[in-house]
């Protein structure tokens, strides 16, 4: 799950600069602009059981751009939230149970590959899904308007 940050948002900004030094600054500057929006990604991150998901956040280098988001594989499901109907799989709750200090109890629980508390909070989510929290969204608005300035400050510098 990312954001992504391209060149529409540059291209405005662009007219009447030299094009020798052009490709540097525009990498500076969409450097910078990565910085900012992860910035305020972090701060907008939920922190969760073990802060794991504000921690991974990055900025990394992309076609045409940058990329701000997480690497924790359920960054996903806590973005988008999750619909009822469906199970995390065995083992994903445990490392977060754990971290909460919940008694996991017996594996195999009920025949499964659940343990005994994990059984009940993965059978939660089935029935009730998780709510959506789309923090980069709103990371990514609120940090829009302030990118053309960003952009414009980085051509207009000398070097």
């Amino acid at each position: 799950m990312n954001v992504t940050v391209t060149w529409k948002e540059v291209v405005p900004v662009l007219m009447g600069y030299q094009a020798g030094r052009l490709e540097y600054k525009v990498n500076l500057a969409m450097r910078e602009v990565g910085e900012m929006v992860l910035s305020v990604a972090k701060s907008y991150a939920p922190v969760g059981a073990s802060g794991n998901l504000r921690d991974s956040h990055a900025v990394k280098r992309i076609p045409g751009g940058v990329a701000v988001g997480p690497s924790v594989l359920y960054s996903t499901f806590v973005h988008e939230g999750r619909n009822p109907g469906k199970w995390p799989p065995p083992g994903a709750l445990v490392d977060w149970l754990k971290f909460k200090g919940v008694d996991l109890g017996e594996p195999g629980w009920r025949g499964t590959a659940y343990y005994h508390a994990e059984f009940n909070f993965a059978r939660s989510i089935g029935r009730k899904g998780t709510k959506a929290q789309p923090w980069l969204k709103k990371a990514l608005a609120d940090a829009r308007p302030r990118i053309p300035a960003i952009i414009a400050r980085r051509l207009a510098a000398h070097g």
